[in-house]
């Protein structure tokens, strides 16, 4: 479709020689397009590529209104006809489509000219796409300027070079002062302050030329008559037109300025208090210099009044370089805002004497001026009864190495002399029992059983020596442990005969891992033996050995007495036997108390994990053994 009508008034249009085209052209730095009757583009100039990323040949021949934005198009089509209709030079805004598919925003001016015998429309493009973004970001500017202060809590007034009021947040003046803007703007803002604050507020004038910007408390007066505190914060600026305004945000501070007058009537009960305190209290400014102290820093410190007041703390020796670098790092926290913790600090009174004290601080504000409140409680009694605790903890510790020095030490003695008892007890017995009448081999057998029982004592004590002394070393390599399981087993199915106990075995052929084979044995022997021992006649004791996701679970199940929640809390730790009183519940009760502590010791030790679960008395017990199959990492 042609944009243009028969008109005979395009035949009155100056033709344009070429050469004087291209020098048009060559002169120009934005985009030139020529387009002919039909909306096609006959010539767009080389800045095409640099605008919109096409070159000139991409763009030639084709339809000039495929590269407007929907949105725009009408708009651009009655401009282009207008143009054409009525031989007008028009200025027009569009979106132009980039060859990335973005749009640009751009301006367009232009008209029609008859160039080697033909009518065209001829235009310079600029890109104006800085220009919109300044445009809405000035327009989202001032509708957040808007919004704030519409909705801001504080008042705010713009004041002209005459002092007199332009602009104000109608919504929060008639809020808090019941005025409205017909009552205020092109009014003086000095007549809301009462007369008697006039000379005040010319200070504050004076102070605001000189800095450009200040803050004053003052009275504005309400529309009924009644006078509000305000805080008010004060700037010079000039407008877009260089002219003088003076900007005025007022926050109501009438309920602190309540609250203040109520401190100041409380000032004396806090000089009572201040006074009195059992604490010593001082007050220095931001700098460390002393302002006030009360009686009872007199006699803590050991410094009077006239010593302190006026000069600063560090001048004193009462304490040392130290202490002084961690009081100014306290100092900096409060002044920060941060809360520090109390500290204690070793300081020397006047007269000599060292004492303690338990030292505080806080930011106070006093007179609009902050102050550095700190306070000092005695506690030099308390030290000395913490260093008497320190020196009897440091007997203990010796006299508690000395019994494990001791406990080791016998041990070792006495190991030798039982194993000779128990091994010639076993001979005795062995060889020597068709020989010997009966009334001895009871002696015998219970000269076995006892060294037996002794043997067993002297080597978890030593175990214990090696567990407290960190000397207890493991020997790692990969073993299967089905074959441990079932020879522990064999070694102690006398136990589980005699008491008529049946052993249910659930394993696998075969399981490696590695361990320290000695010592998983002596575990494994010892949760076998608790089995046994706390099984009643006729019971059932089941073992499991699974593997999960490169771990191996090891379960002993039984039928026994079971243990309670108190019970099993205590089970572990050195000593913590479960005392079986009686013999109505038909378990073995003797035993030391330290198996079970040195079996979680050395499973610690291999990074494993053991533990128990039991529902109650006579509910039986179950043992877990947790254990890596690869030992990464374990020190030995």
């Amino acid at each position: 479709m042609k944009l243009i009508s028969n008109k005979k008034s395009n035949e009155k249009l100056l033709d344009v020689p070429d050469e004087i085209f291209e020098t048009i052209i060559n002169d120009i730095v934005d985009l030139i397009v020529e387009i002919d009757l039909n909306g096609n583009f006959t010539y767009v100039s080389p800045q095409c590529y640099q605008m919109f990323g096409y070159q000139p040949h991409e763009v030639i021949g084709r339809k000039a209104l495929r590269f407007i934005h929907p949105e725009d198009l009408l708009n651009v089509i009655n401009k282009m006809k207008k143009a054409i209709e009525e031989e007008l030079h028009i200025s027009y805004e569009y979106r132009a489509k980039h060859k990335n598919g973005s749009y640009i925003h751009v301006s367009a001016k232009g008209g029609v000219i008859r160039r080697n015998g033909k009518t065209k429309l001829i235009a310079v493009v600029r890109d104006i796409t800085e220009k919109k973004l300044d445009e809405m970001k000035l327009k989202e500017s001032e509708h957040q300027y808007r919004l704030i202060t519409e909705n801001s809590n504080d008042l705010i007034r713009v004041l002209n070079e005459d002092f007199k009021i332009e602009y104000l947040n109608e919504k929060i003046h008639q809020q808090l002062l019941g005025y409205t803007s017909k009552d205020l703007i092109g009014e003086y803002d000095i007549k809301l302050n009462p007369r008697e604050d006039y000379a005040k507020i010319r200070r504050y004038m004076l102070d605001l030329f000189k800095n450009k910007e200040g803050i004053h408390v003052s009275r504005i007066r309400h529309k009924n008559g009644n006078y509000l505190w305000f805080e008010v914060k004060a700037k010079m600026f000039k407008d877009d037109e260089g002219k003088q305004k003076y900007l005025f945000i007022s926050r109501n501070i009438t309920e602190r300025r309540r609250t203040e007058l109520a401190l100041m009537e409380s000032e004396e009960k806090y000089r009572n208090l201040y006074e009195n305190s059992p604490n010593a209290v001082l007050l220095t400014s931001k700098k460390g210099i002393v302002l006030d102290i009360n009686s009872s820093a007199e006699k803590i410190l050991g410094y009077s009044k006239v010593d302190l007041i006026g000069r600063n703390y560090i001048e004193f020796d009462m304490v040392n370089s130290e202490q002084i670098m961690v009081i100014k790092s306290k100092y900096r926290q409060l002044l920060k805002g941060e809360k520090p913790k109390p500290i204690e600090l070793q300081i020397k009174k006047k007269n000599g004497v060292i004492a303690w004290i338990l030292f505080q601080s806080s930011i106070i504000k006093l007179d609009n001026e902050l102050i550095i409140e700190s306070i000092a409680q005695d506690i030099t009694d308390k030290k000395k009864a913490e260093n008497l605790i320190i020196e009897e903890n440091k007997r203990l510790l010796e006299l508690n190495k000395m019994k494990s020095e001791l406990i080791s030490r016998v041990s070792h003695e006495l190991k030798t002399p039982i194993t000779s008892i128990f091994g010639g007890a076993q001979i005795l017995l062995e060889l020597y029992q068709d020989q010997t009448c009966s009334e001895a081999i009871e002696f015998i057998e219970l000269i076995n059983r006892g060294g037996k029982r002794l043997k067993i004592l002297i080597e978890n004590l030593l175990d214990a020596s090696r567990i407290e002394s960190e000397k207890l070393r493991l020997n790692f390599r990969e073993e299967n442990f089905v074959e441990i399981i079932k020879n522990c087993i064999n070694e102690n199915r006398y136990l589980a005969n005699k008491r008529n106990i049946i052993i249910e075995l659930n394993v696998p052929d075969v399981l490696n891992i590695e361990i320290d084979k000695v010592r998983i044995e002596q575990v494994i022997t010892n949760l076998l033996s608790n089995a046994f021992k706390n099984t009643p006649k006729k019971g059932i004791v089941k073992i499991i050995l699974e593997e999960k996701g490169g771990y191996v679970y090891f379960t002993i199940r039984d039928t026994g007495i079971g243990l309670t929640e108190k019970e099993m809390q205590s089970l572990f730790s050195k000593f913590g036997k479960v005392e079986r009183y009686g013999q109505k519940m038909d378990v073995d009760i003797e035993g030391s108390g330290l198996g079970l502590y040195i079996s979680k010791e050395i499973i610690d030790l291999h990074g494993g994990y053991i533990w128990v679960e039991s529902a109650g008395r006579n509910k039986g017990s179950t043992f877990y053994i947790k254990l890596s199959k690869k030992i990464d990492g374990i020190t030995t």
